[in-house]
C-alpha cells in the first residue's frame, strides 16, 4: 500500500496531469475540497458505488445521481492566533481587527485552489463590504500553500494570525498549555465539505 498526502494546490495538478497521461494509480482519494470531487465526476474519473448507508445522508452530501463522492466532514474555517504574539493590548476578536497596522505582514492565509478559498472570500466581502480583501492585500499578509505550512509558522511565531485556519488542521496545535487558540469570529465562519 502507497499513500501519498500533500497540499491541495499540488495534488490537485498532479492527479490532473497524471489522468491525462494515463498514469495516475489512485484507488482512493480524498479531497478537502468537494467542488474538486464534483469536479472529477464531470471529467469521468469517479467509478460509481452506492453505499448501503447513502440513504440515511440528505442529498445536499451526496454526488448527483448518487454513488460517485459523499461529503465525509464539514469544516469550519477560522482565525487562529498565537497567544506569545499576540498581547492582550492589542487583541484580536475578528477579521477586521487584521486590519490594524500592527498586523502589517504578520497574518498569514492559506491559498486553496477549491470551496474553501471561495466561502471564506465570501462570508468576508458580505460580512465586512468587497473592499475587505484589498485593505487586507495592503498589510502584506504571508501566503502559504497549504494550512499545514500557515499553521507550522503560527506555532512558530513567524506570524502571529492565520486567518483562515480549518478546524480539522488548526485543532492538533490547541489545547492545555499551547499557545495557539483558535477564533471563531463574530463576522461569521465559513465552512469546507471534504469528499
Amino acid at each position: 500500500v502507497e499513500y501519498l498526502s500533500l497540499p491541495l494546490a499540488q495534488l490537485y495538478p498532479r492527479l490532473l496531469s497524471e489522468l491525462r497521461d494515463g498514469t495516475a494509480g489512485v484507488d482512493v482519494l480524498t479531497l478537502t475540497d468537494a467542488e474538486l470531487a464534483y469536479d472529477l465526476q464531470q471529467r469521468g474519473v469517479w467509478s460509481n458505488y452506492l453505499s448501503p448507508q447513502a440513504s440515511s445522508l440528505a442529498d445536499f452530501y451526496k454526488s448527483h445521481p448518487a454513488g460517485y463522492w459523499t461529503v465525509t466532514d464539514i469544516d469550519p474555517i477560522g482565525v487562529m492566533v498565537n497567544n506569545r504574539v499576540v498581547s492582550d493590548a492589542s487583541p484580536i476578536g475578528g477579521y477586521g481587527d487584521l486590519l490594524q497596522p500592527t498586523w502589517k505582514g504578520k497574518v498569514g492565509i492559506a491559498e486553496s485552489p477549491g470551496e474553501s478559498q471561495l466561502a471564506v472570500w465570501y462570508a468576508l466581502s458580505t460580512a465586512l463590504g468587497q473592499g475587505y480583501w484589498e485593505q487586507l492585500s495592503r498589510h502584506q499578509p504571508q501566503l502559504f500553500d497549504a494550512p499545514a505550512a500557515m499553521l507550522n509558522q503560527l506555532s512558530a511565531g513567524n506570524i502571529a494570525v492565520a486567518a483562515n485556519a480549518p478546524w480539522s488542521a488548526a485543532r492538533r496545535y490547541t489545547g492545555p498549555g499551547r499557545a495557539l487558540r483558535l477564533l471563531l469570529p463574530p463576522e461569521g465562519v465559513a465552512a469546507r465539505f471534504s469528499a
